[in-house]
């Protein structure tokens, strides 16, 4: 069955992307559908319930920049999960909740030094974001799942223990 190019004389070759033009055009595409699914159905929300709705100033924003920190994490467990030659430890997910966890520390830091509301925002959003338990909790199941529970345990216990430290480190040294 010829295609729709074919029919109306558009050259395929033309318009054929790279492997490096169709990655970023990928990552643009994830860009602006997950800033779409998250902004779109606030905004429809707040307007159509415009009295009713009592989201405070700092939840809206946060919801609206959380995409900043979802993409960096999915982009880090595509790049980087899977490629580790230390028992398929899941090391896109450990790096995305470790900078998430530096991030906290240093932005609760300003925070609390100068009380930036824009701080609290970007904790709530990027953060909560990037750092997510559910892509944890399904890494520990699929350890236990595939009867490597030494790993389970292993992740388990360095991601808590690094992300503890960090924050330890965060809170005393600032």
């Amino acid at each position: 069955m010829p295609s729709l190019g074919c029919i109306i004389g558009i050259s395929a070759s033309r318009y054929e992307l790279g492997g490096r033009q169709m990655r970023l055009a990928n990552v643009i595409f994830l860009f602006v559908s997950v800033v779409a699914a998250v902004v779109v159905p606030v905004a429809i929300e707040a307007s159509v319930h415009r009295d009713l709705l009592k989201v405070s100033f700092i939840n809206r924003r946060s919801v609206v920049i959380s995409p900043l920190g979802a993409v960096p994490r999915y982009l880090l467990a595509q790049l980087l999960n899977g490629s580790s030659r230390f028992w398929n430890f899941p090391i896109g997910t450990f790096a995305a909740n470790m900078i998430a966890v530096l991030l906290m520390g240093l932005l609760d830091h300003f925070y609390r030094t100068r009380g930036n509301v824009w701080c609290q925002i970007a904790m709530d959003g990027i953060c909560g974001s990037l750092s997510t338990v559910s892509s944890f909790v399904n890494e520990m199941i699929g350890f236990y799942g595939s009867d490597n529970r030494r790993l389970m345990y292993i992740y388990a216990i360095i991601s808590v223990g690094v992300g503890a430290a960090i924050m330890s480190v965060c809170r005393h040294v600032f």
